[in-house]
């Protein structure tokens, strides 16, 4: 298996030909995975979807955040109250 990992801006999304450049360089029997803190443009998703190709399998940044929350690495969390005003109280 061969892993690439990449942090972009939001709205910077992986393009079909960095998809393309890592098929290429994978084995025949080979599995890829992108990994990205933005996401995928539709061209990278058409590209991955090909069946005549090696299997490239994608993870954008939402399935990364929920996956480092799930098994709590890189992350903590607080917990507070959050307080809101009652108009229709007269007191």
């Amino acid at each position: 298996m061969e892993v690439h990992v990449n942090r972009r801006k939001l709205g910077w999304d992986v393009r079909t030909n960095l998809v393309s450049e890592k098929r290429g360089s994978l084995g025949v029997l080979e599995l890829g995975l992108i990994i990205t803190t933005s996401n995928f443009s539709k061209g990278a998703l058409k590209e991955a979807a090909r069946a005549d190709a090696a299997s490239i399998e994608f993870m954008n940044g939402d399935q990364l955040f929920l996956l480092l929350s799930e098994h709590r690495v890189g992350v903590s969390s607080k917990s507070s109250d959050l307080l809101k005003i009652n108009e229709d109280d007269d007191k």
